[in-house]
């Protein structure tokens, strides 16, 4: 998701008044791991972030588009939310997008904010 969705969703978050922690620990895997179960609810792609957070118990909202939410079983603590878009390469797996419209651009922000509020 592009960086000026995330601070969309920071932004809302805040106004609700949310505390809101920005990814730390990227150059030590035990300082991720640790600021990853300082957190509460964990927002984030399918990433080696998503999967520490379900290993920890932690809320998790899960982003997906590019790579196959099937692949990933939540374990009763997170919710997916889906790029909307019906894209024929879907998943995809790359970082980069072969169609008009990068499917990661295209996830609400208000279904994140609303699922956050039901946790």
């Amino acid at each position: 998701m592009p960086m000026k969705k995330w601070e969309e969703a920071e932004k809302k978050l805040l106004s609700l008044d949310y505390k809101v922690s920005w990814q730390q620990g990227l150059n030590d895997l035990y300082e991720y791991i640790d600021w990853i179960n300082s957190n509460k609810i964990i927002i984030t792609h399918d990433s080696l972030g998503l999967h520490l957070a379900i290993a920890l118990k932690k809320k998790v909202i899960g982003l997906f588009g590019s790579t196959d939410w099937k692949e990933v079983y939540m374990y009763g603590n997170g919710i997916k939310i889906m790029s909307p878009i019906n894209c024929p390469f879907m998943p995809c797996y790359t970082s980069t997008c072969k169609n008009d419209e990068f499917c990661m651009e295209q996830i609400n922000i208000d279904e994140i904010v609303n699922n956050v509020e039901m946790f």
